[in-house]
């Protein structure tokens, strides 16, 4: 008998040195055919030998009886081995010595003796520390194997954990939409995030149905790629959060990969490719190949010049925004599974983002369309009650104006001309000439007359309008240039009320060049929605001060010797109330435009 201490020592001391139960258990049979004095042994495990049908023979040993799976398990609950002594000098002595497995299935190895054999080498007992030994081995090896598995596992789950929260961080620095897709698209190509050598960013436009491509992140070359690696590795150091800023800041305004990206657009179809199961079944897709590119992707894979590529949908909130396509084209780097699952989850941050960009944008344009609407009010209200208070004051003060009037005139009629008193009589009747036209603007003014609408031309409005300014703007040394689309829709409207806003208008550009210049008139359909119809009105007088631009509107508020301050406010109060738009844009040292945007008709809507 062999001693067994110096055997199981041996055996003990294969712990921890192996990656795996085959490994283990090969190093195994070669110290018990060692320390046994075997002269040759062999391993067998379960699908080693190829598949094996359940019930069939597990060991077929020539001139002897085969031996089953179950012969197998029984010796091991028996802690026995089992020998088979040659019958004769030409069969060899045979000991079988059952292997317990990591996952339950039973091996064994098989020593044999090209000498005959009397009897077994091990007597039960160290038949029974030799097993319990192999099966102390085994189970060691397979708690560190699972041990070294979870270890893996989280640190799989921390580094993802990682990703996330340093996205996290360098999102919230902005605000902005554009920034945030760059942002992700950096992290997505950063080697410390996903790293990817490209990615583009697809949006979803839910009217047409169609994947917009909105961004491009990556070099276009190798040599690019080289350049770009070198650069980040230069930031090594830093947080991967930074890194994401940096990598984004430091993309070009243009690149051929971003713009190749903006021309595509991907149709979503019941039964579409790769890209369109992205979006309608939600999957993060792995596309193999150019042989495994469907049709409907062919057209992105070939201009993109991609072979190999994953695709993974951008949701939050249950609504899909689009789609993010990755690839490795420039290193050759294989997409595994674990880069699928890592893509997916941040795809799922980043629609989080882009979500709260989206309600952030529509929450500042309502406080945008809320503060107007109660500019609008205000100013409503404001030049309401300004109209009560002046009309009041213009039948006070017409009455006894009226009566000056005609004492002054008839003075100057009786005086002779060569009487000094005349001319101051004239002087008079002239300065109550302009107090009654002034007053006569703020009765106006002052009267809530709503407009009476019919479907009109507005082109013939504004022709008949320069036509009655035409004389002032000449002899004014101002050219009037005219560029009015023949196809402009009509627009419900009262025509003399529309008639005297572009005349006020016209009139203060007159005011606005007294050495001459070019009023510039252009009319144009805007399809909206809302469809309307719009008209510019463009002097090259200078322009104003913004503190003057912010008061243009504002009655009796004048830059002019003489004005009254009334005729922009008339006009802004006459579109308002054809549910239009009036506003002015300043352009400095060249002068005002001043737009007016009037709802179309229903007939041509």
């Amino acid at each position: 008998m062999t001693g067994i201490p110096p055997l199981v020592e041996e055996i003990l001391g294969l712990s921890g040195k192996s990656d795996g139960s085959f490994d283990l258990t090969a190093a195994t049979g070669e110290i018990l055919a060692k320390g046994l004095g075997a002269d040759h042994w062999e391993l067998r495990w379960p699908g080693l030998s190829g598949d094996r049908a359940a019930g069939d023979d597990f060991l077929e040993i020539p001139g002897h009886r085969n031996l089953t799976d179950a012969d197998i398990e029984t010796l091991l609950a028996a802690s026995e081995t089992l020998f088979l002594s040659a019958e004769s000098d030409d069969r060899p002595s045979l000991l079988v010595i059952p292997v317990p497995a990591a996952e339950g299935a039973a091996g064994a190895c098989l020593l044999s003796w090209d000498r005959p054999l009397s009897a077994s080498p091990l007597d039960p007992r160290s038949s029974r520390i030799l097993l319990l030994t192999l099966s102390l081995l085994i189970s060691n090896d397979t708690l560190r194997s699972r041990t070294g598995t979870m270890t893996k596992q989280r640190e799989k789950h921390l580094r993802e954990l990682w990703i996330i929260q340093e996205t996290n961080n360098a999102l919230r620095g902005t605000l902005q939409l554009n920034r945030i897709l760059k942002m992700i698209l950096a992290g997505a190509t950063t080697e410390m995030g996903l790293g990817f050598n490209r990615a583009a960013l697809f949006l979803l436009n839910e009217r047409t149905g169609l994947l917009q491509g909105m961004m491009g992140v990556g070099p276009s070359s190798a040599e690019e790629a080289e350049q770009i690696w070198e650069s980040l590795a230069r930031h090594s150091g830093l947080s991967l959060s930074r890194q994401i800023e940096l990598h984004a800041r430091n993309q070009p305004r243009e690149s051929l990969f971003d713009a190749l990206v903006k021309g595509m657009r991907v149709p979503v179809l019941p039964d579409g490719g790769t890209l369109s199961r992205c979006v309608t079944a939600r999957a993060t897709e792995l596309v193999e190949g150019p042989d495994h590119t469907p049709p409907p992707e062919a057209e992105l894979a070939r201009r993109l010049s991609m072979t190999v590529f994953a695709a993974t949908p951008i949701i939050s909130r249950n609504q899909v925004f689009g789609l993010m396509v990755v690839d490795n084209i420039f290193d050759g780097k294989p997409i595994t599974d674990y880069d699928l699952r890592l893509l997916s989850m941040f795809a799922g941050q980043a629609g989080l983002a882009i979500a709260n960009a989206k309600e952030l944008r529509a929450h500042q344009r309502a406080a945008e369309e809320l503060s107007s609407a109660r500019d609008r009010l205000l100013q409503t209200e404001r030049l309401a009650l300004l109209g009560e208070i002046a009309a009041g004051l213009a039948h006070e003060i017409r009455n006894p104006l009226v009566t000056i009037g005609g004492f002054a005139r008839r003075l100057e009629k009786k005086l002779s001309p060569s009487d000094p008193n005349q001319r101051y009589a004239g002087i008079i009747a002239g300065e109550v000439h302009r107090l009654e036209e002034f007053l006569n603007e703020i009765l106006l003014f002052g009267k809530d007359r709503q407009p009476v609408k019919t479907p009109l031309q507005l082109n013939d409005i504004i022709r008949e309008s320069v036509h009655l300014f035409s004389v002032n703007l000449s002899e004014a040394g101002i050219t009037v240039r005219t560029n009015l689309s023949e196809s402009l829709p009509p627009v419900n409207a009262d025509a003399g009320q529309m008639k005297q806003v572009f005349v006020n208008l016209f009139s203060n550009a007159l005011d606005a060049m007294p050495a001459g210049g070019e009023l510039a008139v252009e009319s144009s359909y805007d399809p909206g929605p809302p469809a309307a119809a719009t008209v510019s009105v463009s002097d090259n007088g200078g322009g104003v001060d913004p503190e003057v631009l912010g008061n243009i509107f504002n009655p009796f508020y004048t830059t002019k010797s003489g004005g009254h301050g009334l005729g922009l406010a008339f006009s802004q109060r006459i579109v308002t109330d054809h549910a239009g738009r009036l506003s002015v844009v300043n352009h400095p040292a060249r002068g005002l435009t001043f737009t007016i945007t009037l709802p179309l008709s229903d007939s041509s809507n």
